[in-house]
């Protein structure tokens, strides 16, 4: 057996002076190893023979591949015993790719494999990326530095491999030269970004773009030079650190590091900065490859806009992909809504009200438009009367709600287009007959499907429903007041809730009852997200923000079903019921 371990170290030896692989002597290796196994087993020696028979008794169970290699090799030590090396005829006619680059390609290589530290992962290294240069070489490219995206993309549709993880494989080490040689010898970081099976077929390159793209790159292209690559991809990483500091999923990030480094592609090949205008027309362009994900790919380039321009990014806002009703109309009608709006928005209103505002100035000039006024001078008191019969809304309360509103636009205008017409908003009726309604209140049956669900709740939905539900059933908190609630406005010592309500702008102070103190310090225990956010009911998805108020009238659904007798108002005004009932009792007493 020494003789056969001192034939395989010459065999090795052999191999690397000619420059063969490491996955080459490796297999070798296996094969010498698996053959002393045999042999100690059988109790055998060492033999020529012996080693052809054990591969013609082992043929029946190998792979026809595996069985022609063993015998090679076995041949190639039998070379080592009787000749002390291997003759040319016995060597494979393949020569590793590495041995037929040129000079400047074998130094740029050298440079790279340099940097990596471990001997194996470095030959690997040599193996894979030697197949890219070659292929540049035969394209009569002398130097990486002259790989431009065409090249690139030409290697990743002939580069052709047994399996899918096999090229994954190798594309991940021509990445890696790649973004080396953009630190060594200036290279485009984006060549690195395009050899990416996932990113590869969203590039387009300026051939296969409409006329109409290029005439926008064209246009944009001056100013957005003001906003340099390199300023551009310094900011990925920051937008990417921001998404992390909100507690995005990786998946989310994943993604939106893959648009922002597929934009980067986009703006170098076609040499331009960063803009948001170039971002959307990218975008436009690509969409149909994209398919239903183009949404979370625009929010992505919004966000990013949102991050360069304010240093930050606010999760909770909401973009639109589609026209409102607003932008669809005329100019002279959208510069006066705004401008209104904007007043209303200084003035204090909540964004509620001020969306109610919106609605109603849009629909009355949606209607004056039908009617073919086209300007706010030309309004006539019989268009107010025609509009107020014409205007369909399900109750007369509806109908009044909209009409004060747009009184009070027209009260607005009567300081600029109406200035001759000041009393204009008088010919639009806004009054209607006062209504009584029953008052809903919570029976006692549903009274104690709450309390069940109260005490049974364990999931982090459930204890965040339970306790917004006992917030407005034990303490009257209007369902605004409860999704503001802050981590500061509760005293834990004293057992009091203070803050400020939403609706009023009065402060109040509430005692905490027990039952609802209880229910919330089980909802942070157990079911909040940890999560900086100061708000003390919040999202359970990221990003942890603020919840809106109708997770309320959510969580009274969630306990009482979708066929509830009322909202989540209703808690309210069964908690004063309650209230006046108790006291009424208290009196008789």
């Amino acid at each position: 057996m020494d003789q056969l371990d001192q034939s395989v170290e010459r065999v090795v030896t052999f191999l690397r002076k000619q420059k063969y692989t490491a996955s080459t002597v490796c297999v070798h290796r296996k094969c010498y190893s698996e053959l002393r196994t045999h042999l100690s087993k059988a109790g055998l020696g060492y033999s020529f023979k012996a080693a052809l028979d054990w591969i013609k008794q082992e043929s029946e169970h190998w792979e026809r591949r595996k069985s022609a290699n063993y015998r090679h090799f076995i041949v190639h030590l039998d070379d080592m015993d009787r000749l002390g090396g291997i003759p040319a005829d016995h060597l494979s006619y393949h020569f590793p790719p590495f041995t037929r680059l040129s000079g400047t390609l074998v130094k740029e290589l050298g440079l790279f494999l340099d940097s990596i530290e471990t001997e194996n992962t470095r030959e690997n290294m040599r193996k894979r990326c030697s197949n890219f240069l070659l292929f540049l070489q035969e394209r009569g490219v002398s130097s990486v530095a002259e790989t431009t995206y065409g090249h690139v993309s030409q290697f990743l549709d002939e580069d052709t491999h047994k399996t899918r993880k096999s090229k994954d494989v190798f594309e991940c080490a021509v990445r890696r030269l790649l973004a080396f040689h953009h630190r060594e010898l200036g290279i485009s970081i984006g060549l690195s970004y395009a050899c990416n099976k996932q990113m590869s077929p969203h590039i387009q390159p300026p051939a296969e773009m409409s006329d109409s793209a290029i005439e926008g790159i064209t246009r944009l292209r001056s100013e957005s030079l003001g906003f340099p690559l390199v300023k551009y991809h310094d900011a990925i990483d920051g937008y990417v650190n921001c998404l992390k500091k909100h507690q995005y999923s990786k998946n989310i990030i994943a993604h939106a590091k893959r648009t922002c480094r597929l934009l980067y592609v986009f703006f170098d090949m076609h040499g331009t900065g960063y803009s948001l205008e170039l971002s959307l027309l990218w975008l436009s362009e690509l969409r149909p490859s994209l398919g239903s994900s183009w949404k979370q790919t625009r929010r992505v380039l919004m966000q990013f806009n949102q991050y360069a321009t304010l240093g930050d990014i606010a999760p909770e806002k909401v973009y639109r992909y589609k026209d409102t009703a607003l932008s669809r109309l005329p100019r002279w009608c959208v510069d006066k809504i705004t401008e209104y709006l904007e007043l209303r928005r200084k003035e204090g209103l909540a964004r509620s009200s001020i969306d109610m505002c919106r609605s109603s100035c849009v629909r009355f000039c949606a209607f004056l438009i039908a009617q073919g006024v086209s300007s706010f001078h030309d309004i006539a008191a019989s268009h107010l009367v025609l509009f107020n019969r014409s205007d369909p809304h399900e109750t007369a309360e509806g109908k009044s709600a909209y009409n004060v509103r747009i009184r009070m636009f027209l009260e607005y205008l009567e300081e600029g287009p109406l200035s001759d017409k000041p009393m204009m908003h008088k010919a639009l009726q806004c009054q209607c007959a006062d209504k009584e309604r029953v008052t809903v209140v919570f029976n006692g049956d549903e009274m104690s499907r709450i309390a069940a669900f109260c005490r049974s709740s364990a999931s982090p939905y459930e204890l965040r429903q339970s306790a917004m539900v006992l917030l407005g059933l034990r303490m009257g908190l209007r369902a605004s007041d409860v999704v503001n609630l802050k981590f500061a406005d509760i005293d834990w010592a004293k057992q009091t809730v203070s803050f400020v309500q939403t609706k009023t702008l009065k402060s109040l102070s509430l005692p905490l009852p027990v039952e609802v103190a209880n229910s919330l310090y089980r909802y942070v225990r157990d079911g909040r997200p940890l999560s900086e956010s100061p708000f003390l009911f919040i999202h359970h998805r990221v990003p942890y923000g603020k919840l809106g108020k109708q997770a309320c009238g959510q969580a009274i659904h969630a306990i009482l079903g979708k066929n509830a007798r009322g909202g989540f108002h209703t808690t309210r005004r069964t908690f004063a019921t309650n209230l006046l009932t108790r006291t009424s009792r208290n009196q008789k007493g």
